[in-house]
C-alpha cells in the first residue's frame, strides 16, 4: 500500500473549515489521477479512506522485485498531481505483506512513515522497506516499532 497526503492540507499546516472542504475536493482529484496512473500500469487501485487520504493498493506476487515499479508509479503520480494542480504531495509506501489479513500492516506503516515529512520536508516519497533496509534513526525506530510490521 501507499498513502498520499496533499501537503498543504496535512497536519503540517493549520486548516480552517473552508480549507477542509477544499481538501476533500482536491483529494478527489488526486484519487482520480492516482487511479488513472495505477490502472495504466495495471498495478492495483486507488481509493480514499475516511480521512480523505488517497491510498493505493498495489498488487503483485513478487513484491521485492516490484519495488522499483511501485516507486516509479509513485513518482509519476507525484509529478502528475503537481503538473495538473500545482499541489505538492508526500507519499508513504508501506511494508510488503503476503495476505489480505495483513493489509492493515502495510496501511499503518505507509501512514506512519509519512511522519518523516516533519524532518525531511514536503513533496517526498518515503519507502518503509527501504528505510528498514538502510537503518532508521533511533527516534523513528521507536515510532515504527509501535507498528505491527511483518
Amino acid at each position: 500500500m501507499a498513502a498520499v497526503d496533499i501537503d498543504v492540507y496535512s497536519d503540517l499546516y493549520e486548516t480552517d473549515d473552508d480549507l477542509k472542504k477544499e481538501s476533500a475536493l482536491m483529494s478527489f482529484v488526486v484519487e482520480n489521477i492516482s487511479n488513472e496512473i495505477v490502472n495504466n500500469h495495471n498495478a492495483g487501485l486507488a481509493y480514499r479512506d475516511s480521512d480523505n487520504r488517497v491510498c493505493i493498493l498495489f498488487r503483485t506476487n513478487k513484491p521485492k522485485e516490484y519495488a522499483g515499479q511501485v516507486n516509479a508509479i509513485c513518482r509519476e503520480i507525484k509529478s502528475t498531481v503537481y503538473d495538473a494542480m500545482k499541489l505538492s504531495v508526500s507519499m508513504g509506501i508501506g511494508s510488503y505483506v503476503t495476505s489480505l489479513e495483513e493489509l492493515y500492516k502495510s496501511y499503518d506503516s505507509a501512514t506512519a512513515i509519512l511522519k518523516f515529512r516533519y524532518t525531511k520536508g514536503t513533496g517526498v516519497i518515503f519507502d518503509c522497506e527501504e528505510a528498514l533496509r538502510r537503518g532508521i534513526p533511533w527516534s523513528w525506530n521507536r515510532i515504527l516499532k509501535t507498528l505491527p510490521l511483518p
